[in-house]
């Protein structure tokens, strides 16, 4: 049996396995699959055991005081466990390192890329190889399930078609239309039944790619060009606040936005916002676009086509939100806080900027400057419609006594 012929059959237990065998192999290239298995099992196998250290830890916290050798054994295994983890941990680095390394080779770049922040962490990572093969050596063999063509059909029938009764030759009922075969449902199918509603058959890390660095300039190849390669924008964001959402109650995030003040209507208002992320972000985009319009009128944009770009640039926003609130539930405090306040006072006016300037023309330092005041007059109009909101609420209490 040839070697290509092993990595192909390898199963996502070879693949984390392969990891640690080759911990010293730095040359070569790595698929993108044996990648994730890999983190996959190494994330499972730290959760499971951080799981069992933290319960034995509160039952020793929680000991009976007439019973102190449970405490202590409680302890002790509490203390081997934490010691596996570590020792886990520290194992895992040359088999992680060496793996990201033939990573980059199999994105025909230097292994030193994997030292650049964002883009060398999760963007190359998850990026396709390079196709045969590269200055690296050869494409890998181990094929994603999800790119494997899987041929298992079910036959309808022989010859007749089953919705119109009609003699069928070929693959089609001439009649209908109706496929004499279909293929077999299975994860590949559900796959792209998610895809179609999403509207990404690039698959969603491309789209993530494109949108993360080139948001701009993708949002009007979208307009201008191919509608086919990113996700519909308004499905886009709904989907990256439901995220959000999501996420946001997972970690707990979303009940500190739940404000609990003395005045009921600033009250109503702000946690309307909180539990409709959605819809506050699509009436944003509406607000923004609208400005935007006013800035560069002379592109010939239309509000819809500008709104398209806004609902590329919030979800993604969404998106780093989520990774960044992810992030904070396993730092301290302090640590969160000072992520959180570069994330909003930094990153989100550097990232709308980069995209509303590169999207109208890149090269005319104007547009960066227009986009500044986009922003800064687009946050004032928002406020002014919470100010709405408010003394709408207030009037419609008034009314109601």
């Amino acid at each position: 049996m040839t070697s290509a012929e092993t990595n192909k059959k390898l199963n996502p237990w070879q693949c984390f396995i392969s990891a640690y065998k080759k911990f010293a192999q730095f040359d070569g290239r790595a698929g993108r699959r044996e990648l994730l298995w890999f983190l996959f099992f190494f994330a499972v196998f730290y959760f499971v055991l951080y799981l069992i250290t933290v319960i034995i830890m509160l039952l020793v916290d929680n000991a009976p005081s007439d019973s102190p050798e449970m405490g202590a054994f409680s302890l002790e295994l509490g203390a081997l466990l934490s010691l596996i983890i570590e020792t886990l941990a520290l194992l895992s680095n040359f088999p992680i390192i060496s793996l990201i390394v033939r990573r980059m080779h199999d994105c025909n770049k230097n292994g030193a890329f994997f030292l650049i922040p964002i883009y060398g962490w999760f963007v190359l990572p998850l990026t396709k190889g390079s196709f045969g093969a590269n200055c690296f050596g050869p494409e890998p063999c181990a094929v994603s399930d999800a790119e494997e063509i899987v041929s298992q059909e079910i036959e309808i029938s022989s010859g007749i078609c089953k919705q119109c009764e009609e003699p069928v030759t070929g693959n089609y009922c001439r009649n209908c239309g109706t496929p004499v075969c279909l293929k077999k449902i299975d994860k590949d199918y559900f796959v792209s039944e998610i895809k179609d509603v999403l509207g990404i058959p690039n698959g969603i890390i491309y789209t993530l790619k494109k949108l993360f660095i080139f948001p701009g300039i993708s949002a009007r190849e979208f307009i201008k060009d191919d509608r086919k390669n990113l996700a519909k924008p308004i499905i886009y964001l709904l989907f990256t606040a439901l995220l959000f959402t999501v996420v946001f109650n997972i970690t707990g995030h979303m009940e500190a936005m739940n404000t609990e003040t003395d005045d009921a209507a600033v009250d109503m208002v702000f946690n309307w916002v909180a539990e409709n992320i959605g819809y506050t972000f699509l009436i944003i985009s509406f607000v923004f676009a609208f400005i935007i319009k006013q800035f560069f009128k002379r592109y010939k944009y239309n509000i819809f086509e500008i709104l398209v770009l806004m609902c590329f640039l919030n979800g993604t926003l969404l998106l780093m939100g989520i990774i960044i609130s992810v992030i904070g539930n396993f730092l301290t405090s302090d640590i969160s806080e000072l992520i959180y306040t570069i994330f909003v006072v930094l990153i989100i006016p550097v990232y709308f900027n980069c995209g509303v300037a590169s999207f109208f023309d890149p090269r005319k330092a104007i547009n960066y400057f227009k986009s500044i005041f986009c922003f800064l007059q687009s946050l004032l109009y928002c406020f002014i419609i919470m100010l709405i909101a408010y003394q709408v609420v207030i009037t419609a209490g008034v009314f109601l006594n």
